[in-house]
This record gives structure tokens, sequence and C-alpha cells, in this order.
């Protein structure tokens, strides 16, 4: 990466990491799992310091795992629908991207409250503890999308603006311009939000703060990150207005917004 008149020349970009023999390691699938691996293991850290069962935590990962990933592809499907009309296998292609973080979220949240209901745990509790590893590793995922030219944002002035080398992903008006660093910034604003949520676990009063704040938190700086992101393939409800990620962003605040006050009232007693 270095520094051009106006910017910054991202000569450093790999969607393809290596390649082992004839078989490509890609980026973006090489840091989601790193940031998997970072929640996971933070994720057991609190759950030991907090005194719960770590069988539980083991099934509760594979959950997130699993579900996160699926959910996170059908709803990338979903918006980018045209991109797999002709080649319906190419949709499970996962190894250079194709992911939308609310979708997986979603698929997560309802598979782990089921879990939690069928094993007898509190799913706030529960939800508490994954909240800050999984924005944690969302930002480490988001190196991923830096370096394959995804998520790109749109054309910058500001001295720390970047260029991508050539790169097919970008649209045409945007190619060859100086551009928002998008994912960085979504990059920081998670790691922030994840250290709100490991403190809000040791210092909440009721189980669920950290939760629906992590929600509150990341659904607001989604929705203004959406204004800088130049891809429009992410999918429109408006075209060129409202995107899918700022709708669902939208439900998630104002819902998180009225549980938190909901939480605020007194236990009945």
């Amino acid at each position: 990466m270095t520094s051009t008149a106006g910017g910054i020349k991202l000569q450093a970009m790999h969607p393809i990491l290596f390649r082992v023999g004839d078989f490509p390691i890609y980026t973006y699938g090489l840091t989601m799992a790193v940031g998997f691996l970072i929640a996971f293991g933070w994720i057991f850290w609190e759950a030991k310091r907090l005194g719960e069962n770590l069988d539980h935590y083991y099934n509760i990962c594979m959950i997130c795992l699993v579900g996160g990933i699926i959910g996170a592809r059908v709803l990338h499907v979903i918006v980018t629908w045209e991109e797999y009309a002709d080649s319906l296998w190419s949709i499970f292609n996962l190894r250079s991207g194709g992911l939308v973080w609310y979708g997986g979220m979603i698929m997560v949240i309802v598979a782990i409250w089921g879990y939690t209901k069928w094993k007898g745990m509190k799913f706030y509790r529960v939800a508490d503890i994954l909240a800050g590893p999984m924005l944690a590793g969302l930002a480490v995922g988001r190196i991923g999308c830096l370096m394959a030219g995804c998520c790109y944002g749109k054309p910058s002035n500001l001295p720390w603006a970047i260029r991508y080398p050539d790169n097919p992903m970008l649209s045409p008006d945007i190619a060859g311009k100086l551009v928002h660093p998008s994912p960085v910034y979504e990059l920081i604003a998670c790691l922030i939000i994840a250290a709100i949520s490991a403190y809000l676990l040791r210092h909440k009063t009721k189980d669920g703060q950290g939760t629906w704040t992590a929600f509150m938190l990341y659904s607001v700086v989604r929705f203004i990150l959406e204004f800088w992101r130049g891809d429009a393939v992410r999918g429109f409800i408006i075209p060129g207005v409202l995107s899918t990620s700022q709708a669902i962003g939208i439900f998630v605040a104002l819902l998180a917004a009225v549980m938190l006050w909901r939480l605020r009232k007194p236990a009945e007693k």
C-alpha cells in the first residue's frame, strides 16, 4: 500500500492470497475463518469466566458458524438474484465472497433462541456473551472485503481515500477513482462496538442490555456507512436511496431502542 497524490493506492489487494497447487486460497474466505476463530475463542473465554457450561457453548458456536454462513448467503443471493439465475450451482461457491451480515445475524438469532429454549438457558444471557465476539469477528472479515475489492466506497477526495488496482468487481463509473475505504470504516466501528459490548457484559444491570445496545449501535453505524458505499450490487429497497441493509437497520434500531427502554423498567414483583 503506497501513498499517491490525493490518496492511497491499494497495491496489496490480493483476492487470492496464495495457491496450493492449482487450488486458490481466497483472502476473503481465510479472513472469515480467522474471524470465526477469534470470535469463538473470545466466547469460550467469557463463558468460562462466567461459569457457563462450555458444552453448550461449543454447540452454540457451531450454530453460529453454520447458521451465520447460510443466512448471510441466502440474503446475498436474494438481493443479487440476477447474478445466480443462470448458474444456480454458483450459489454454493463461497470462497470468493458473497455474504450479507444481516442475513447471518437473523438466522443465528432464530437458531440460538431455539437452542436456548430447548436447553432451558437464558437467551439474553447467552446473547450478551456472543455480542462482542461476533462483532470482533465481523471486523476481521472486513479485512477480507478490502483485499477482495468488494464492499468498496463511493468516490472521495479525502486524504485517506484509496484507489484499487484493476478490479473486475468495481462498477465502470468508479473504476480508477479514489474511493472511501468503507470496509475500514466498518472494521473500526465494529471494534468499538465490540469493546462497548464487553464493558456492558461486566457492568449491565439486566441481561439483554449488551445485546440490544450492540444491535442499535451497529444498525445506526451501518445505516450511515451505506451512504459511502459504492457497490450498488448489494441491493436496494428504493433504488439509489434506501439499501436493503439500511431498511433492515431501521427496523433493528427501532426495535433495539424499544427493548432497551423496556429493560430500564424495574422488574415486576
